[in-house]
């Protein structure tokens, strides 16, 4: 049986996706040496990965679950962090 080609909308949405860890790595390391961050627009970023990723088909969607997850736990640490800075 053929394998259907990649979705090029679900490589965006995980190209997107590491972006937005890649930000939030940058700002957990900032607020960890006591810096301000700007993190304005970050939970709009967050909302239109969302969406991007709920208009993938059902399968090209579960298929990013885990960095969805990874994501999810990183923000927390961010959180985590600014509550304590």
């Amino acid at each position: 049986m053929p394998h259907d080609p990649p979705n090029p909308h679900q490589h965006a949405v995980r190209d997107a996706l590491r972006s937005a860890y890649d930000l939030v790595s940058v700002a957990r390391a900032l607020v960890g040496t006591g810096r301000a961050v700007e993190l304005s627009g970050l939970d709009a970023q967050v909302a239109r990965l969302c969406a991007a990723a709920v208009a993938l088909p059902a399968e090209d969607g579960r298929a990013l679950r885990a960095e969805f997850c990874a994501l999810l736990q990183h923000l927390d640490g961010l959180g985590v962090r600014l509550a304590t800075a």
